[in-house]
Formats: structure tokens, C-alpha cells, sequence
């Protein structure tokens, strides 16, 4: 295999076995720890793409001094690569070794990918995983080779030697690299084939288009691959992890269904539980959201018994491509205010739409709860963030159903409401059924 030197581009993929990983600890060091912890850097290593006989000879072999830990780091703290020991009362612990190695690959990652690459690329696991106002992965220079690491992870980076000479941080890991891979034979690279790019035109640009609206990225299909068509892919390739190019080769048409559009299933019902998800912008009324997941989760046992085609949903994981297609769309919320005293229920509904089903609930809901009914809403926020848009200058909308219905429950702040409604969730749960029931059976 080619030697490994400061020139060597750390991402890639290593074909090598546990017993090359381990080569250096022959001559001595923790074998019986290097052989354990080896198909975890494996594993790891191909999951962010980075060469795992680099990480390997970089953590336990350089920085642990083959997994001896004669440093400041101790063997129980699974730190095998110097995180965070930046001098003497330095201490950055691991929970298990498996974690320890995830921190090693990630922390590599930072400094070779422009963003993260994965759900473990972040510093839940790599606490020195630091982002920047503007960049998740700051330290990233577009120099992905061995040689970077050198005065980067570990300052100065140059070292002199007995004999006057002088060895880098690189030299160090290129020497046990080249140690691992004196058995492992060069295992040829397949570069993908490049099928369309920023400049081309035509039916295949439109058909791409159109698959990258029918998943969330939004465009006009023209047929002209520019710099939104090239964002977008961008944005496609980082979501589904793979390199991010801005061109579609063969991987990630294949990743993209060879441009095949998949319309989800046209359901009976779709039940939104209101603001489930939600972390800012329109969170819900305090407590809402926990009647709402009850009330959500009672509806689906009960519908799981019934022959319908449904969904339960969070605020805002819509299905792709939109709209969501079903006969009836229902969201669940209460309401809140700083007026104690405010009650009453209402119904939210799309302008314009049959209003059937939403009164038929209104009227059903009200002899159940005996509640006042309150004015209807459907005002334009309402629309716009819940179901539909009436925003014409919007590409797209939600949801395309034949009955809206978006059911404040009550007021949450009332505490009569408030203790009805939470003490009923099973009864209100059984209600909405068997009202949703006998409405679709006499559509039919």
C-alpha cells in the first residue's frame, strides 16, 4: 500500500482487518486493549469516511503511547486522543470505550469536513466539537491531508529531536500508519461517474427538480441546473450524509430514487397534534402540548382498531412530497390566556373549504363537554403554520384534504377546562373516532 506521509488525505476508506490496526502493539503496548477497541474504529471510521489506519495510529498508537497512558490522560478515562488534555489538571473522561472512539472520529472530523457528516459528528459526543456564529465546523481550512494536523491538534507540532533533527506531529502517525499497513495491499479507487452539473440543461434537469421539490427543497422546474438547483443538491447531499459536491453522480441518484417521485398514500384521516415538535415560533399554550401528545396517542390506539387509513403526526413533520393527501385533516390544541376566566371552545378551518365535518364536530364536541363555543378562527397564521397557505406567493402548501378541522379543545388556563379535559382524554380520544368513523361511512 502507498506510504503514508503528510500528504495523505485523511478521508477515505481503509480496507484493512483488526489484526493490520494492531501491527504496532506487537512490539509491545496494551494488545489485548488495541484488539478490543479495533473494530470500533473500524465501524466508526467508515461511517464519517476517514481512514481508519490514520485514526487508529494517530490515538492509540501516537497519543497513548500505545495505549500505555503514561501522559496525564489514565487508561479508565477512554480518552484516546488527547481531547481536551491540553496540560497538567486537564481531564476529559469517556463513559465506555465505544464513546471514547466516537469523540476520536468526530474531533477528526471537525477539522477535515466543512459541516457535520453525520448524527454523531456534534459535540454530544466530541465535547470539543466548538461551532463558530457562522460555522458548525470552524477549524475546517479545505486541507483534509495529514500534514494539517501538524501545529493544529498538537501545538507546536514539530519536535526536536537527540540528534538535532526535527520530526513532525505527521511523522509521528505516518510512522506507525506505515507500520499497520505493511501488509495491506492498495485497493483501487472508483471515482463516481458525474451525470449532471451546474450548466446543464434538459429533461433529466427537470426530472431531478422535481424530485428535489417532492422531498422539501423547493424549485421551479425549468430545466436549467443553476445555482438554486446546485443549493439544493447541496443541501440533499448533507441531509443524506454524502459528500456534498453541488453535482449528482451516480451515488446520489441512487440515494435520490433515480429521480422517481413517491406520492405518499391518500389517507382517510390525518390527526396533527398541535405543536408537538415545536421548540420556537408557535409553541402552544402552557401544557398544550402535553394534551395534545395524550389526546394524539389515545386517537391512535383507538384507530389502530379501525380499518381507516391514518396518520398521527407532530406539528411539522409532513410527509414527503406535499401535499399530504386525506379526506379529513384534524388538529388537536387548547387554548390559553392571561384571563383566567377565559373558556369556551372553537374551531379552525381552511377558507374556503366544505365546512361539513368541522360543524358536525363542533356540534358533537360541544354536547360532550358542555363547554361555550367560541367564535371560529381561521386567521392567516392559523393557516400557515397548521395545515394550508392562502399565500400565493408560496410554491407549495401542506396539506390537500376535503375537510379541515383545527379543534381548541378549551382553555388550558381555565382551570375547570384545564382538569376536564385532562381528566377525559380516553372519552374526547373515543369521541373524535367514532364521530370520524361514522362521517367517512356516510361519504361513502
Amino acid at each position: 500500500m502507498k506510504k503514508v506521509d503528510g500528504k495523505t488525505n485523511i478521508i477515505g476508506l481503509w480496507n484493512g482487518t483488526i489484526d493490520d490496526l494492531i501491527r504496532p502493539f506487537l512490539t509491545g503496548g496494551d494488545i489485548v486493549r488495541a484488539r478490543r477497541i479495533a473494530p470500533m474504529y473500524i465501524k466508526y471510521c467508515r461511517m464519517f469516511r476517514i481512514r481508519a489506519d490514520i485514526a487508529f495510529a494517530q490515538g492509540p498508537c501516537h497519543e497513548t503511547g500505545k495505549l500505555t497512558f503514561t501522559g496525564i490522560a489514565k487508561p479508565e478515562w477512554n480518552n484516546f486522543a488527547g481531547l481536551g488534555i491540553t496540560g497538567a489538571g486537564a481531564k476529559q473522561t469517556f463513559a465506555d470505550e465505544d464513546l471514547g472512539v466516537i469523540a476520536h472520529i468526530a474531533h477528526l472530523a471537525w477539522y477535515v469536513y466543512p459541516d457535520h457528516v453525520h448524527s454523531l459528528c456534534s459535540r454530544k459526543f466530541d465535547p470539543r466539537h466548538f461551532a463558530s456564529k457562522t460555522k458548525n465546523h470552524p477549524k475546517y481550512n479545505g486541507d483534509t491531508t495529514l500534514g494539517n494536523l501538524s501545529g493544529r491538534w498538537a501545538y507546536p507540532g514539530k519536535y526536536k529531536q537527540p540528534d538535532g533533527s526535527w520530526i513532525t506531529y505527521d511523522m509521528k502517525i505516518a510512522k506507525y500508519a506505515n507500520i499497520i499497513n505493511s501488509a495491506v495491499e492498495e485497493t483501487p479507487v472508483v471515482k463516481p461517474i458525474i451525470l449532471l452539473q451546474r450548466g446543464d440543461k434538459g429533461e433529466e434537469v427537470k426530472k431531478l427538480q422535481k424530485y428535489l421539490t417532492s422531498v422539501g427543497f423547493y424549485l421551479v422546474v425549468d430545466g436549467d441546473y443553476g445555482p438554486r438547483t446546485e443549493g439544493a443538491v447541496k443541501a440533499f447531499q448533507k441531509r443524506e450524509k454524502l459528500e456534498i459536491t453541488g453535482y449528482v453522480n451516480d451515488i446520489t441518484k441512487k440515494k435520490m430514487n433515480d429521480f422517481i417521485v413517491v406520492e405518499p398514500e391518500k389517507l382517510d384521516v390525518l390527526v396533527q397534534m398541535g405543536h408537538i415538535g415545536r421548540t420556537h415560533g408557535a409553541t402552544g399554550a402552557r401544557g398544550e402540548k402535553t394534551f395534545t401528545k395524550a389526546l394524539g396517542m389515545a386517537m391512535k390506539k383507538l384507530l389502530k382498531k379501525t380499518d381507516l387509513k391514518f396518520r398521527v403526526m407532530e406539528a411539522d413533520n409532513w410527509l414527503s412530497p406535499e401535499p399530504n393527501k386525506a379526506t379529513i385533516f384534524i388538529s388537536l390544541h387548547y387554548d390559553g390566556s392571561s384571563n383566567k376566566e377565559a373558556r369556551g371552545y372553537s374551531l379552525g378551518f381552511k377558507p374556503n373549504s366544505d365546512e361539513k365535518f368541522k360543524e358536525e364536530l363542533a356540534v358533537s364536541y360541544g354536547k360532550l363537554c358542555e363547554f361555550t363555543r367560541r367564535r371560529d378562527n381561521y386567521t392567516s397564521n392559523l393557516a400557515n403554520y397548521y395545515a394550508w397557505t392562502t399565500n400565493k406567493n408560496r410554491s407549495y402548501q401542506h396539506t390537500d384534504c376535503k375537510y379541515y378541522a383545527l379543534l381548541e379543545h378549551g382553555f388550558g388556563s381555565n382551570k375547570i377546562e384545564h382538569t376536564w379535559m385532562m381528566s377525559n382524554i380516553d372519552l374526547i380520544a373515543k369521541h373524535h373516532i367514532d364521530l370520524i368513523t361514522e362521517f367517512l361511512n356516510a361519504e361513502e
